[in-house]
């Protein structure tokens, strides 16, 4: 597996990451640490503009206009078009835009996967209470194969949409979206991907996969603000999707002299709404551009799943230890659960060892997210403290 991200390049990045100084930290998949030159990036544009009078309409303008770099390149990063972009707060909020904008009839069913995150579950839940779509649940297998049969199975004129996750926030299994995508369109299916777990530690290409609707969030793997993220809306699906929460930027003005008419924006802006904090985007900006200057994702990608493929190896050396994440290391995502401690106490012992992780309660287990920015020393060190614990 190649890595063309060189050692000076790792070293100056871990300098501007203040947390590697005191951590081993191995849970980017929770919240990725924004290295120093995009946190500043975020900070000098939020004082500029509050120095400038963010009330002054001129100055808020001027905020909001400096974000749209940041769609721009987000949609590049993502093999989009801007206009097809919203920016959100996180994934959730994308998820919800979407399930709360469809028109749903009773008996309508979604199918997700027994590996989600509660940004898709609770949602999906709340379609079951409120407007009593059923829920069906796609259990996954590591072989694609076997994965695209069960989803075959549950397929029927009644699915109204598939969402799931491109990679899961458990174990990290990259999914066979493009074939899963199809699968549900021969169907009728809509298709709405997560990519909370999937951009920033994999290459994405929306357009690649087929999706519907795309969520993501740039406080991950991209290492960008918490605060920021966006929802992708294909051509395709477009008409099928209303606005639920609106205000101003959502709609064209309106003339209050006349018989007011609600008109939405003519593209995924309709689904912005409300005064924000634009200077968050400019530290996403930033983060998309650090990550470049880095080596870019495909490198990044391939450093990461190096380095979870080499903690899969040497934390198998431990006695009672399994890996539940797949072979070979497919995303930076690595999971194991031990036959004598549970996952929840095993993820409080490593913190005491200043070794950060994450626990996944469902399987419980214990999930180690390796970014592009960890080392072989990281690996070591979270070898040890495994095992000294277990």
């Amino acid at each position: 597996m190649t890595n063309t991200i060189g050692p000076d390049i790792i070293k100056r990045v871990r300098q501007e990451i203040p947390v590697l100084t005191r951590t081993t930290y191995l849970n980017t998949g929770t919240m990725g640490p924004s290295p120093a030159p995009v946190s500043d990036a975020f900070l000098r544009a939020y004082r500029m503009w509050q120095d400038a009078g963010p009330g002054d309409p001129r100055q808020y303008r001027a905020a909001r206009e400096a974000a749209e770099p940041a769609r721009a390149k987000l949609a590049r990063f993502l093999g989009v078009r801007p206009e097809t972009l919203a920016f959100t707060g996180n994934s959730t909020d994308g998820t919800n835009i979407v399930t709360a904008g469809i028109n749903w009839q009773e008996g309508d069913e979604v199918i997700i996967t027994d590996q989600e995150h509660p940004a898709v579950y609770v949602p999906w839940m709340r379609l079951q209470r409120r407007w009593g779509v059923r829920g069906l649940v796609l259990w996954l297998s590591n072989d694609p194969a076997v994965t695209l049969s069960r989803l075959g199975d549950l397929l029927s004129e009644r699915t109204r949409l598939v969402l799931i996750s491109h990679v899961t926030t458990m174990t990290g299994l990259v999914l066979p979206v493009r074939e899963m995508a199809d699968l549900a369109h021969s169907r009728g299916a809509l298709v709405m991907l997560d990519g909370a777990q999937a951009c920033g530690n994999i290459p994405v290409d929306i357009a690649a996969t087929g999706a519907d609707f795309y969520t993501t969030n740039g406080h991950k793997w991209l290492l960008g603000p918490a605060g920021t993220g966006a929802v992708y809306v294909s051509d395709r699906a477009f008409g099928d999707l209303e606005p639920v929460f609106v205000g101003g930027g959502s709609a064209k003005p309106v003339n209050y002299r006349q018989e007011p008419v609600l008109e939405y924006q003519d593209d995924a802006k309709r689904f912005e709404f409300g005064t924000r904090n634009w200077s968050l985007y400019v530290g996403l900006e930033a983060a998309l551009d650090y990550l470049d200057g880095a080596g870019g994702i495909s490198s990044a990608s391939a450093r990461s799943r190096m380095l979870a493929s080499l903690a899969g190896e040497m934390f198998l050396r431990n006695a009672g230890i399994s890996v539940l994440s797949p072979a070979a290391g497919s995303s930076g995502i690595l999971t194991i659960k031990s036959a004598s401690i549970s996952g929840e106490e095993l993820s409080n012992r490593l913190s005491e060892k200043n070794v950060i992780t994450r626990p996944v309660r469902e399987m419980d287990a214990v999930r180690f997210t390796f970014a592009f920015f960890n080392d072989e020393t990281d690996v070591e060190k979270a070898a040890a403290a495994l095992r000294e614990t277990v």
